[in-house]
């Protein structure tokens, strides 16, 4: 939705303000808003590299992911790409699933700790 299209840097910058700020309509601040638009900008960076081609290492996070879990983003019907472009909302997809499983861990530790101490 965020990234599909993105060809530079300079065009992944709207779309990264437009996604942090997106955020706002579930009752995230303004400002926290605009502040995820950095991580928008990183997951408009692996998309665009999923399209150039550029490999990378995720095997072990999707070894990771149950197999029953696993929505195929995009599939080859004869020499077309359905769904999906080359892989990049994909990959974009993974990078932002981990971001996200980073901070509720973070959040989640935090809150535990809290509460034994």
């Amino acid at each position: 939705l965020f990234r599909g299209g993105t060809r530079s840097y300079l065009g992944a910058i709207p779309r990264s303000l437009v996604f942090g700020l997106a955020h706002c309509l579930v009752g995230v601040p303004v400002a926290a808003g605009l502040a995820i638009a950095l991580p928008g900008m990183w997951f408009s960076r692996q998309y665009m590299a999923a399209e150039r081609g550029d490999p990378a290492d995720y095997t072990g996070v999707q070894a990771a992911i149950p197999r029953i879990s696993r929505i195929p983003f995009a599939r080859k019907i004869g020499a077309e790409m359905v769904c999906g472009e080359g892989g990049g909302i994909r990959r974009a997809t993974l990078a932002h699933t981990c971001y996200n499983t980073v901070l509720l861990s973070i959040a989640a530790t935090l809150l535990l700790a809290a509460y034994l101490l």
